[in-house]
Formats: C-alpha cells, structure tokens, sequence
C-alpha cells in the first residue's frame, strides 16, 4: 500500500516537474525556448485533486521549479466522505489552503445520479474554492455535468466501447454542445493564466464583470476571503 505522503500520480508530478529543467528543452524545435519560470498546474477531476495537493507540498520530493499559479476543473478528492483521497487536502476548515500561489476553480453543478456521485459534495470545486484563501477565482458551468469534459469517442478502440459515452451514462450529464462548454472552460482557464502569469487581466477582469459575452451559461463564484 502507498504511503499516505506518497501517493505515486503526485509524486509522478513532481518527478516531470523536476525533469523539465534537464529533459524539456533537447525535445523542443530549436527556436523554441520553455520558460520555466512561469508554470503552473491544473489539472480535472482527481487531476485538479494532484494539482493541488503537489501544490500543497504533498509530494514527499524537493522540486527544483516553482508554480505561480493551480488550476481545478471540477476537482474532485474521492468517490464520497467515506473514500477520501488520500492524502486527505480537505479538512474542511474555510480558508485553511497554504498557498502563495494564485488559485482557480472551475466546477460544473449537475451531481451524479448513482451511489458513488461524480463530484460528491464537500469533495468537489466548491470545498475547494471554500478552503481557498485570498486571490481565488471561481466559476460554475452550471448546465453541464463532470464527465461532460470528457470525448465521446474517447479510446473508442480500448474496450469496444467509448469511456467518454460509458462515463456520460454514469454521472448526470448536460444536454447543451459540449464543445461550446469545452471552449468556455478553455477560454477561463487561458484567461486566469493570462492574469496569474502574464499580468494581463483584462479578459479575466471582463469575464467577472459579466461584460463579455461566453457561449454558455456561467456564474461566477463569490470571491474568496481569508
């Protein structure tokens, strides 16, 4: 069994994180030149849940780069309160993240309709952004689900079936385009990096403001405050 500490996809993380400074530019084109001084992480469902907990200082490992930004889409740590993932990032306590790095959140509100819900309450993008501190975004697609992210024709070949559609069938799923909600989320998440990363935070600022428009319905979550 892991380790508590040791969960290997967060270690994994910090390991290609610590391989970029060696391993990245040899397989880049020649004129292109990574700057390593601006990363961040995102990452979806229990993606976001890595995201955050390397972020967290849960990889067990001295990283030699630093992130300036975390990104969750819809993240989720666990099936239910009874399966938490492990290590556990939610106490449950408002405001309670140690991060010095900007944060954003991006969830969508349909729940899972079996037992083991998709995006449980108390796991998901709202626990998150609750125990965000200061200079936290948050964003609801709210006529989507959380499989909804996922291809329809995912690894058709795989098992002879898609598990973007087999996925779709087990969590409560939107009847909108999805592609419209894909490029909505592309589109935050571009925005918040822009802000976090480049000090550009018009399209973000815009977005808040409700002053632009986006081709899905969207709420924005009320600010995080230590």
């Amino acid at each position: 069994m892991c380790s508590m500490y040791c969960r290997p996809d967060i270690k994994s993380a910090a390991e290609v994180t610590n391989w970029l400074s060696s391993g990245l530019q040899p397989v880049l084109l020649e004129n292109v030149v990574p700057n390593l001084s601006r990363l961040a992480l995102a990452g979806h469902s229990s993606g976001g849940y890595v995201a955050f907990a390397l972020a967290l200082g849960n990889a067990n490992i001295t990283m030699n780069l630093k992130f300036l930004a975390s990104i969750g889409i819809d993240p989720v740590a666990g099936a239910n309160k009874c399966m938490k993932s492990v290590p556990k990032i939610l106490p449950g306590v408002p405001n309670s993240f140690n991060l010095d790095m900007p944060a954003g959140l991006r969830g969508k509100s349909m729940m899972g309709c079996i037992p083991c819900s998709c995006a449980h309450d108390g796991l998901n993008y709202a626990e998150f952004f609750k125990e965000c501190k200061e200079n936290c975004h948050g964003f609801v697609i709210s006529e989507y689900g959380h499989t909804d992210m996922l291809d329809d024709d995912f690894c058709n070949n795989c098992l002879g079936t898609s598990i973007g559609k087999l996925m779709g069938s087990m969590c409560k799923s939107g009847k909108g385009d999805k592609t419209l909600m894909t490029e909505c989320a592309s589109g935050l998440v571009v925005a918040m990096l822009m802000a976090q990363l480049e000090g550009e935070s018009g399209e973000l600022d815009a977005i808040v403001d409700n002053s632009i428009i986006v081709p899905v319905k969207l709420e924005v979550m009320e600010a995080s405050q230590p």
